[in-house]
């Protein structure tokens, strides 16, 4: 009896642990496809998400600032940014990138009209290990592999 019990307090987590709902069948959805040529940043230093204590930077690259006046401290443009085809590897589109593991920034804009009825969802068929994702500079989720 004590077995039993041992082996069911064991495996109980198991079927109880949250797990995310998977999007069923998305291509059979009505869906808006965001593949072509995103805006790219390269930031070794990953000065575009975090401040110098290491905490989220309220001004990071997420949240896409335009420089208003040339005091203004926005050392970053994605508008001017070089173009990368996604969905694909930063690795093989650029030599100076083949040996790169850090942080890379994408940026597209694209037009959205939300419809009168049911849910939005937001669909990643491929993304790196950690990617953190911001919809008009909010954070929006994380994708984690």
């Amino acid at each position: 009896m004590k077995k039993i019990v041992v082996i069911i307090g064991l495996l109980l987590p198991l079927f109880l642990q949250a797990q995310e709902m998977v999007l069923q069948n998305v291509y059979a959805r009505d869906y808006q496809m965001l593949s072509g040529s995103w805006n790219y940043i390269i930031d070794p230093f990953d000065m575009g998400y975090y401040d110098y204590r290491l905490q989220e930077n309220p001004n990071g690259f997420f949240k896409n600032k335009k420089e208003q006046h040339k005091a203004d401290l926005v050392e970053y443009n994605f508008d001017t940014a070089p173009l990368m085809i996604i969905p694909s590897d930063w690795n093989t589109q650029n030599t100076q990138l083949f040996f790169y593991e850090g942080s890379v920034w994408f940026k597209k804009d694209f037009n959205y009209t939300k419809k009168q009825r049911g849910k939005t969802y937001i669909y990643f068929g491929a993304a790196n290990y950690d990617a953190k994702v911001y919809l008009n500079g909010e954070k929006f989720g994380n994708i984690h592999y």
